[in-house]
């Protein structure tokens, strides 16, 4: 496994957290998502895309591979929902769910 677990913020977490495609019950586990700098390796080691993957995985909400929602890298209390993952515009979810 990969060697950022052991500082991963949410390596105590109950892994039910990270297991919801809905986003109001993928909030919980976005939040750790929000203070974690290891977007990337987790991504890479879960490889949504290509396992169909339901759940919260560096960052992002998906559902059978798909991204439904991601926070903001630039700003990581934001949640980027809908239509706006795939335009230059964004559509932010309001950052007091996240705890901004």
């Amino acid at each position: 496994m990969g060697s950022f677990i052991s500082q991963a913020p949410c390596r105590e977490a109950d892994p039910w957290l990270f297991d919801q495609s809905n986003l109001d019950l993928a909030l919980p586990g976005l939040a750790y998502c929000s203070k974690c700098p290891f977007w990337i390796e987790c991504e890479s080691l879960v490889e949504p895309k290509s396992s169909h993957y339901d759940g919260i995985v560096g960052g992002k909400v998906w559902r059978n591979g798909r991204i439904l929602a991601k926070l903001d890298s630039a700003s990581p209390h934001r949640l980027i929902v809908g239509d706006e993952l795939y335009e230059d515009a964004m559509a932010v979810r309001g950052g007091e769910l996240l705890g901004d």
